[in-house]
């Protein structure tokens, strides 16, 4: 597939097409979306969980959700902050906010939606308290981020909170999954480990792994600039951002003793360095 190219200034920059994102991915393939339709948007995903963790939501708080998608956490946090403004460049994203709001949030008068490609983002200076980025930079070319935030720094007040949830972390890919893929015949024997790896939707029911983790995915359309803790931390440094970097094994829904041991086990240092897939970058202005 095809991607865009739009000229900023006299440079040209790449981005993934909108249409990319429809509303199957959303309910489909998107993590999030059974718990998402299911309850309502009245719970979160764990991914989202462990990134909300780190915002330390107040009552007075503007908040930013860049990346909004169906409206996840527009929807939990509208309860807990003075507004929040959802923002996506998919036209299907926005139609199940909307669609959302409508049906069952519509007495929460400081939720928003727009939709708005980076290079039209308008933000008023100083003017956010909370920005989240999740699961949105390994889908922007590095040019189109870089420009992102920037605007998002210069929105943000002082001491304002940027919460980034990005994965997968390369670094699993070049050490911890070579030895998953290993292994994985065997693991798959074992319920627990078998419904942890089937939550990867490329990865469900095969007999063995493929050498590109990501091979038949969505995320080889979607996914052009994927990081690990150490560039994460560069990029946001490079914008003027204090940071902390924090690694998490697999967030996925699963409550298992076996499954809970398991994070345990690899969230011990040096295991924690291979197995680590999700990152969270925590950035304050």
């Amino acid at each position: 597939m095809k991607h865009n190219t739009k000229l900023v200034g006299k440079k040209v920059m790449k981005s993934v097409p909108a249409k990319v994102y429809d509303e199957s991915y959303y309910r489909n393939i998107n993590d999030g979306g059974a718990v998402f339709f299911k309850t309502k948007g009245k719970s979160l995903s764990r991914r989202m969980r462990l990134s909300l963790k780190h915002a330390k939501i107040q009552k007075s708080d503007v908040v930013l959700d860049f990346g909004c998608g169906r409206g996840d956490l527009v929807f939990y946090l509208a309860p807990q902050c003075k507004s929040i403004i959802g923002v996506d460049y998919s036209q299907d994203a926005i139609k199940i906010c909307e669609s959302m709001k409508n049906k069952y949030y519509k007495k929460f008068t400081n939720i928003s939606f727009y939709r708005s490609a980076i290079k039209n983002l308008k933000l008023n200076d100083n003017s956010l308290d909370k920005v989240f980025l999740l699961d949105v930079v390994e889908h922007l070319y590095p040019d189109e981020l870089s420009l992102l935030l920037h605007k998002l720094f210069k929105a943000m007040k002082k001491d304002a909170v940027l919460v980034v949830h990005t994965c997968p972390n390369t670094n699993f890919y070049k050490y911890g999954y070579p030895v998953i893929r290993f292994f994985y015949p065997v693991l798959r024997l074992f319920p627990p480990f078998r419904k942890l790896l089937d939550t990867k939707p490329n990865w469900k029911g095969l007999k063995r792994l493929p050498k590109n983790p990501e091979a038949n995915s969505h995320n080889e359309i979607g996914h052009v600039n994927e990081m690990n803790p150490k560039r994460m931390k560069f990029v946001l440094q490079n914008i003027g951002f204090r940071v902390k970097v924090k690694t998490y094994p697999f967030s996925r829904e699963l409550d298992s003793l076996v499954i809970k041991l398991a994070y345990a086990i690899l969230l011990l240092p040096p295991l924690k360095l291979m197995f680590s897939a999700d990152i969270i970058a925590i950035a304050k202005k």
